[in-house]
């Protein structure tokens, strides 16, 4: 489990390329150009999450309980879903009135997923 709390580098991943490309292109996607990307997430806080297929239950201690909240809303009420290759899917949970938030990157295998949706 991966929490980053600033605009991602492609070194940041231990992922197959493949995805990562369709997630950094999925992040850039609702802005003009990698510059105002990074604006906007240093301006609205916005955080990446990324649960891989490996994370197990006893990774989400890591997170506060808020944060695991925040997570479980993300994946009962996503802004957005999209599915990457690999099988990763990434949501987005818009959380404050300002457009603030976080994207979640979940392996669609990983143990915590049912946990997260129901737990």
């Amino acid at each position: 489990m991966l929490l980053i709390n600033r605009w991602p580098k492609v070194s940041d991943f231990e992922l197959p390329s493949k995805t990562v490309t369709d997630l950094m292109n999925l992040l850039k996607e609702p802005f003009e150009d990698e510059a105002a990307t990074q604006r906007a997430w240093q301006e609205l806080g916005i955080a990446l999450i990324v649960i891989g297929p490996n994370d197990s239950l006893s990774t989400l201690e890591a997170f506060s309980d808020r944060m695991v909240e925040q997570i479980r809303f993300a994946l009962q009420y996503p802004e957005t879903e999209d599915a990457l290759s690999e099988d990763y899917q990434l949501v987005l949970a818009i959380t404050s009135d300002n457009g603030g938030g976080f994207y979640l990157l979940i392996h669609r295998e990983s143990p915590v997923l049912e946990e997260l949706k129901h737990g």
